[in-house]
Protein backbone atom coordinates (compact mmCIF):
# COMPACT_ATOMS: atom_id res chain seq x y z
CA UNK A 1 0.00 0.00 0.00
CA UNK A 2 1.24 3.53 -0.60
CA UNK A 3 2.57 6.07 1.66
CA UNK A 4 -0.54 8.49 3.27
CA UNK A 5 1.55 11.93 2.00
CA UNK A 6 -1.29 13.49 3.82
CA UNK A 7 1.07 13.45 7.12
CA UNK A 8 3.94 15.03 5.48
CA UNK A 9 4.34 19.30 6.20
CA UNK A 10 2.96 21.29 3.60
CA UNK A 11 5.83 22.62 2.24
CA UNK A 12 6.91 18.65 2.01
CA UNK A 13 4.36 18.00 0.27
CA UNK A 14 4.60 21.16 -2.04
CA UNK A 15 8.02 20.09 -3.15
CA UNK A 16 7.35 16.86 -4.00
CA UNK A 17 3.65 17.34 -5.73
CA UNK A 18 3.31 15.03 -8.56
CA UNK A 19 6.85 13.15 -7.75
CA UNK A 20 6.34 9.56 -7.03
CA UNK A 21 9.95 8.05 -5.83
CA UNK A 22 12.67 9.25 -4.63
CA UNK A 23 14.60 9.15 -7.74
CA UNK A 24 12.60 11.11 -10.12
CA UNK A 25 12.77 13.68 -6.62
CA UNK A 26 16.91 13.92 -7.27
CA UNK A 27 16.63 14.04 -11.26
CA UNK A 28 14.70 17.21 -10.11
CA UNK A 29 17.41 18.04 -7.95
CA UNK A 30 20.19 17.66 -10.85
CA UNK A 31 17.61 19.46 -13.10
CA UNK A 32 17.42 22.31 -11.48
CA UNK A 33 21.62 22.98 -10.65
CA UNK A 34 21.85 22.17 -14.34
CA UNK A 35 19.54 24.79 -14.77
CA UNK A 36 21.07 27.26 -12.33
CA UNK A 37 24.64 26.28 -13.86
CA UNK A 38 23.52 27.18 -17.58
CA UNK A 39 21.73 30.72 -16.63
CA UNK A 40 24.92 31.61 -15.03
CA UNK A 41 26.91 30.59 -18.02
CA UNK A 42 24.01 32.93 -19.94
CA UNK A 43 24.10 35.68 -17.46
CA UNK A 44 28.00 35.71 -17.86
CA UNK A 45 28.73 34.91 -21.25
CA UNK A 46 25.56 36.91 -23.25
CA UNK A 47 23.18 38.63 -21.30
CA UNK A 48 23.38 39.73 -17.52
CA UNK A 49 19.23 39.04 -17.37
CA UNK A 50 20.56 35.27 -17.69
CA UNK A 51 21.94 35.53 -13.63
CA UNK A 52 18.66 35.36 -12.97
CA UNK A 53 18.53 31.63 -13.84
CA UNK A 54 20.60 31.00 -10.28
CA UNK A 55 17.75 31.21 -8.25
CA UNK A 56 17.31 27.32 -9.64
CA UNK A 57 19.65 26.90 -6.77
CA UNK A 58 16.55 27.28 -4.52
CA UNK A 59 14.17 25.09 -5.85
CA UNK A 60 17.20 22.60 -5.60
CA UNK A 61 17.32 23.02 -2.22
CA UNK A 62 13.91 22.94 -1.49
CA UNK A 63 13.89 19.30 -3.55
CA UNK A 64 17.21 18.54 -1.60
CA UNK A 65 15.43 19.38 2.02
CA UNK A 66 11.92 17.70 0.86
CA UNK A 67 14.17 14.46 0.28
CA UNK A 68 16.22 14.65 3.49
CA UNK A 69 13.00 14.88 5.03
CA UNK A 70 11.27 11.86 4.07
CA UNK A 71 14.30 9.98 4.15
CA UNK A 72 14.19 10.83 8.10
CA UNK A 73 10.81 10.97 9.02
CA UNK A 74 8.68 8.65 7.01
CA UNK A 75 9.24 6.41 3.53
CA UNK A 76 8.95 6.87 0.08
CA UNK A 77 6.83 3.77 -0.66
Amino acid sequence: MGVDRGKWPVLVRLSLLGLPSRASAMAFVWLSLAAAAAGIAWGVLVDPRGLYGCAFVLAALAYYGAIRWVDQHDRWS
